[in-house]
């Protein structure tokens, strides 16, 4: 009776979980194909400004809402008591982070105090949602982590098709907002599994290694969304659209891929708990062919889409933008699998050194970006930005992939 009651169990666990990465693939496939299709919407739509400033405002929003939980939400997947012990502290930086960051972009930017607003409450919004989702992964409650995640990208496609808002910075905010309502009710930051068996780690340690992953997440943050950010601070409006329009078409089928494989790989290894090297070795080569896969139908997407279908269609493409933006989605691919060891296995030491070393290449990539902003200016600059961008990823995984192995090597002895 019991041995019947313990399969049955087992198979309803099973099916749960079967669920649930369904449900998780289901909205991160819809978050991927609105966020698309509002790019597409805006590059085929409206003129360079428009595009620029919708490029402008989603960076921003990401960048400084990524920021707003300064690492911890990595820390989440070692420990998940510090969902509930963090709460109260993230609740406060988030308030002021958000507003020292808004006040800058206003005085650099020089946008009205009422966008100032607006983009002050889709900040934290974004961080919020940030906050839910590392939660619910933490909790491996992935369908609702993704649904934290991606939803507001589908309310934002809605919000543009219907017309309804006409001011940008309002729009991000109505789609974020009502997203974190509704995630908040979904209530994923509560625990279905036991996670007891995790390692608990002092307010003293998880501080340190949030600081880790928060230097080092903010030089991943900068490395995907810095260059627009940057390019449009210094208001090339030209360079910014450009850049953005070859992103938007070859780059986002690729990069959501690699990312969901991120997203799944992290609570997977960390729960199989497998340190060997050998086994480190098989999932980047998994990855890798998957990542050739994965560029090369980006690519062909791409080409098809600008060649064929787009009603703005140029008369010669930007073989060396495409190239390179290409290349860049190859190498963030393959860096799916250090970057999801090293955050997990490497101990706060190693992770200091890598992410001194991030640091360091990322101020030259930002150095970078604003010496080729002041010689040149328009298409020349954006292909520029881009080899800047392929040079600083290859630069990241070299680092990543030095430090996973030396990790593994020493776990292993």
């Amino acid at each position: 009776m019991l041995v019947t009651q313990h399969k049955k169990y087992l198979r309803e666990e099973l099916m749960n979980k079967k669920i649930d990465i369904l449900l998780s693939i289901i909205f991160y496939a819809l978050g991927l194909v609105c966020l698309f299709l509002s790019d597409l919407y805006v590059t085929e739509n409206f003129d360079k400004n428009y595009i620029a400033d919708w490029a402008f405002y989603k960076s921003t929003i990401i960048i400084l809402g990524t920021s707003l939980l300064l690492g911890y939400d990595q820390v989440f997947v070692r420990d998940p008591s510090l969902v509930s012990r963090f709460f109260k502290k993230f609740i406060t930086q988030a308030l002021s982070i958000a507003l020292v960051g808004v006040v800058l972009v206003i005085y650099f930017k020089n946008i009205s105090i009422e966008k100032g607003i607006y983009l002050y409450i889709s900040v934290l919004s974004f961080g919020c949602l940030n906050y839910l989702s590392a939660s619910s992964r933490a909790y491996f409650n992935l369908w609702k982590s993704q649904f934290s995640t991606n939803f507001w990208k589908v309310v934002l496609l809605f919000c543009l098709f219907l017309g309804v808002v006409k001011e940008l910075s309002f729009i991000f905010l109505l789609a974020l907002s009502l997203t974190l309502i509704i995630s908040f009710f979904l209530r994923g930051y509560r625990a279905i599994q036991d996670v007891s068996r995790f390692e608990k780690l002092s307010s003293n340690d998880s501080r340190a290694i949030a600081t880790t992953f928060f230097l080092s997440n903010l030089t991943l943050i900068l490395a995907i969304h810095g260059e627009q950010f940057l390019i449009n601070l210094s208001s090339d409006k030209l360079a910014s659209a450009h850049l953005f329009r070859y992103f938007t078409v070859f780059s986002p089928i690729a990069l959501s891929f690699n990312g969901f494989l991120g997203f799944y790989l992290a609570p997977k290894v960390r729960r199989d708990n497998n340190t060997s090297f050998h086994n480190y070795v098989i999932l980047t080569k998994k990855v890798t062919f998957f990542s050739i896969l994965i560029t090369s139908f980006s690519a062909v997407i791409g080409y098809i889409y600008l060649s064929e279908i787009s009603s703005n269609r140029v008369a010669e493409l930007d073989i060396i933008l495409i190239l390179t933006i290409l290349t860049t989605c190859f190498i963030r691919g393959i860096y799916v699998s250090s970057s999801v060891f090293l955050g997990i296995y490497s101990d706060k030491f190693k992770l200091k050194k890598v992410t001194f070393l991030f640091i360091t290449t990322t101020i030259f990539y930002v150095l970078g970006i604003f010496f080729i902003l002041q010689f040149l200016n328009g298409i020349q600059a954006a292909r520029a930005i881009s080899v800047l961008s392929l040079l600083n990823w290859l630069l990241r995984l070299l680092f990543s992939n030095i430090f996973t192995v030396k990790s593994l090597k020493e776990i292993n002895g």
